[in-house]
């Protein structure tokens, strides 16, 4: 199993535990260092199974709230595909 499917796995359990889209990618930003915002698009798209397209709010989040979005955005974007992806397991 490479790196990326440890970390796709590691962010499904995290989803199925109920954490949000912001913590999962606070998780990812600071304690496994991962800084590049299409990683992080990558990393959650391929737990979601859906496209680069449906992530795409990811690129204007950043935890240090720098960014255009803040948690509450980037979850009531992608919040929706985590619950539809939960719902399919």
């Amino acid at each position: 199993m490479s790196g990326n499917d440890k970390l796709i796995k590691s962010i499904q359990a995290k989803f199925v535990s109920g954490e949000s889209v912001a913590d999962v990618l606070r998780y990812l930003a600071i304690d496994c260092l991962i800084e590049d915002q299409v990683e992080l698009m990558n990393l959650i798209s391929g737990a979601l199974g859906v496209g680069l397209g449906a992530v795409t709010a990811i690129a204007g989040w950043w935890y240090e709230g720098a960014k255009e979005l803040n948690d509450q955005d980037v979850n009531a974007y992608i919040m929706p595909l985590v619950n539809e992806w939960r719902s399919s397991l």
